[in-house]
């Protein structure tokens, strides 16, 4: 089943690269291709090399300006999110800076929510190759994901949000992928 929701995401994608944005059936066949990707149980996504935690190799998702717009780099394969690094010689230590975020039971709901609020506009969808730029608001509008976000705090961000009265919204961390 995995492999069939990749292919189809991929075929989606390549599809909508080929059509101009005029044509009749690229409203629908867009509304697939971003129900297609939530339907993804994991996706991997470029991660910020200013965000880089060194000790324990993680980082943040990459938020990139894509035609000015604030935008999460995601891909749905390995292979096609190397090649992005390679390309764009975006490395840490030699690793490339990109991670896996499963689906999981509210993974997806969460990162996409957090970046939606946090001013992210846009997804560029395996960038690099047939790629998509999908609109945010509409993927989290198509895939139902909820208004209602959960923050999951550390002791140290709690006593800082008691401390200032404020909570400082962040995208997670994720594990950089040790792949060459």
């Amino acid at each position: 089943m995995e492999y069939d929701v990749f292919n189809e995401t991929d075929r989606l994608i390549s599809s909508l690269a080929e059509m101009d944005s005029l044509d009749e059936d690229y409203d629908g066949l867009f509304d697939q291709a971003m129900r297609s990707l939530y339907r993804c149980p994991y996706l991997v996504f470029a991660l910020s090399l200013r965000d880089v935690d060194g000790d324990r190799l993680t980082s943040k998702p990459l938020v990139s300006t894509k035609d000015s717009y604030p935008s999460l780099y995601v891909f749905t394969s390995l292979e096609r999110g190397t090649n992005w690094c390679k390309y764009y010689e975006h490395y840490y230590d030699s690793l490339p800076l990109i991670g896996i975020i499963e689906k999981g039971e509210d993974e997806f709901a969460h990162v996409f929510g957090l970046a939606k609020q946090l001013g992210v506009n846009m997804l560029m969808v395996n960038e690099g190759d047939d790629y998509a730029c999908l609109s945010l608001d509409e993927f989290v509008e198509k895939n139902g994901i909820g208004s209602a976000l959960s923050i999951v705090l550390s002791e140290e961000e709690i006593r800082e949000a008691l401390e200032t009265n404020t909570v400082r919204i962040r995208l997670p961390e994720v594990e950089i992928l040790k792949v060459s």
